[in-house]
């Protein structure tokens, strides 16, 4: 006799599996964006959703449905591993899931910013170029760097490095310099003139291929736009904010070079706090206070 009956095949539920990319490398301030991905050998396919876990680096986001991961690195964060959590999960039964962690190494920027360029000074043979480092973090190593101008040249020694925060002073000549300005300490001498009525001054690096790289420059200029009160004899192009483009003309202003300046000033008090303001874009080191 024949007997017939029926068979209900439920299928059982995959888990997906995580497809992330490599390590990926992105400089400081630059954004990056990558495709998560997932596959699953359920049938018929199933949907995807995608999400970034707890403690994922602030600003980063994953789009649920397309994978699509973006961040922006902060500006001053030096060389660090940022580890961002990501899960997927499926439609299936039970929303099955799989995770893994995406890596992205942040790459520092080159830090060194040519600062402060004194091209007519007041002494003979006392001018000076002045870097200044505006990171936090990172210190930055200058060796084999060079400073370069039209009739210009010097190469930083070995090991040569410019911490967080710090300046570092390039001359003409060093005993012209610290005659005028005694007390500022001198890193080097250039070979070359400083053109008083501009030049292209640059820092120069090497690739990977040992082809010369532009790490900074300004192309400085003793008419306008540039700020014509540098021309005056003791007066320089000072940087108003190392932290933008040293390239852009309006980035830059006149000042009193060198040294601290000191300031008295009488009055009646009307608080117990004291305030202090800039009157434009930069940076105010202040010290030794009497009151």
């Amino acid at each position: 006799a024949a007997i017939t009956f029926g068979i209900t095949v439920n299928e059982v539920n995959q888990p997906p599996r995580l497809s992330l990319p490599p390590v990926l490398y992105v400089r400081e301030g630059d954004s990056i964006a990558c495709t998560v991905g997932a596959t699953d050998a359920d049938l018929p396919p199933q949907a995807f959703a995608f999400a970034l876990g707890q403690g994922a680096p602030a600003g980063a986001s994953l789009d649920p449905t397309s994978g699509l991961f973006q961040w922006t690195a902060p500006e001053d964060v030096g060389a660090t591993t940022n580890l961002f959590p990501v899960t997927v999960s499926d439609s299936g039964p039970g929303n099955l899931s799989d995770s893994g962690t995406l890596r992205v190494v942040t790459v520092p920027r080159f830090r060194a910013v040519i600062n402060e360029v004194l091209y007519r000074p007041d002494a003979t043979n006392a001018a000076f170029v002045e870097l200044f480092n505006p990171s936090t973090l990172t210190t930055q190593d200058l060796s084999g760097i060079r400073l370069l101008g039209e009739n210009l040249r010097y190469a930083f020694p070995a090991g040569a490095r410019l911490e967080p925060g710090k300046f570092m002073v390039l001359a003409q000549n060093r005993s012209a310099f610290t005659q005028r300005y005694p007390g500022v300490a001198v890193a080097g001498e250039w070979s070359g003139v400083l053109d008083r009525f501009g030049t292209r001054l640059a820092l120069v690096g090497k690739d990977a291929n040992d082809k010369d790289v532009v790490l900074q420059q300004v192309d400085y200029r003793a008419s306008l736009p540039w700020p014509t009160n540098a021309d005056v004899p003791g007066v320089s192009l000072q940087l108003r904010d190392a932290r933008r483009d040293g390239s852009r003309v309006g980035n830059w202003d006149a000042g009193n070079a060198g040294g601290w300046k000191y300031v008295v000033q009488s009055g009646t008090a009307s608080s117990s706090t004291l305030y202090l303001y800039l009157e434009n874009i930069g940076d105010a080191y202040i010290d030794d206070i009497k009151l």
